[in-house]
């Protein structure tokens, strides 16, 4: 015996709304891992920034001890000629002498200026690198907070789904197994396998339909669908 056009169409559109509600779930589910992943950007970003901290600080380091090195050997040099002047004997020597030691002091007094400019670049860098671990352990506790809350609304949301799911496997026997085949083809494709006539026409592609076709959707004597989207059309009930 056919099962009644009505009653069908009734327990379809349960199942459809039951179906938004769990594909709405399942996007919020979706959702869950791809907020973490940015957060998860968020910390890759802030441990690379530590890291090139760290790496400009070390290289300033080797730099300044660099130059200290080479402001030492040129203060060794510089008494050497010094103690050389004595020796000397004639203006030519004594007065090139005096030109070595006046350009290893010119070097020196770069040297010393790098070497100052190094330590305030070793001490700001430190000072941004403190700030930002400071700032990647609250990032890490945030990821960790979210982390928790996820796998908290996870299983809500899996449970919830499986209500769903539950009560949709109640209702499905009810519907002619050609019937329901059609709808899960149209769900899958369109979104939507049953559609109301809105003042006229397809709530779905919104076409303009036919008078014969509202009467007959109007008559619920059997299953009309949309000449262009092939949903199926029912009646609102006013």
């Amino acid at each position: 015996m056919e099962k009644n056009i009505a009653s069908q169409l009734g327990i379809l559109l349960e199942i459809q709304d039951l179906d938004i509600k769990i594909h709405s779930i399942e996007e919020s589910i979706a959702e869950i891992p791809r907020k973490l992943k940015e957060t998860e950007e968020t910390l890759d970003n802030t441990r690379k920034q530590i890291k090139k901290f760290k790496k400009d600080i070390e290289k300033a380091i080797v730099e300044r001890k660099n130059k200290e090195l080479e402001l030492e050997s040129n203060q060794g040099t510089i008494r050497k000629y010094q103690s050389q002047l004595y020796n000397v004997k004639t203006n030519k020597e004594y007065a090139s002498l005096l030109h070595e030691i006046e350009e290893l002091k010119r070097q020196n007094s770069v040297l010393e200026d790098g070497i100052i400019e190094l330590m305030e670049k070793v001490e700001s860098g430190e000072e941004l690198l403190n700030k930002k671990k400071k700032e990647l352990e609250e990032e890490e506790q945030n990821y960790q907070e979210k982390v928790e809350e996820g796998n908290k609304n996870l299983e809500e949301l899996k449970k919830k789904r499986e209500q769903l799911e539950h009560k949709k496997a109640e209702l499905s026997p009810s519907i002619s197994s050609s019937l329901l085949a059609r709808y899960n083809r149209l769900i899958k494709a369109k979104g939507m396998a049953l559609v109301p006539v809105i003042n006229g026409t397809c709530g779905g592609c919104h076409m303009e339909l036919p008078p014969q076709v509202l009467n007959e959707v109007k008559s619920g004597k059997r299953l009309v669908a949309c000449e262009r989207c092939s949903r199926i059309l029912y009646q609102k009930e006013p």
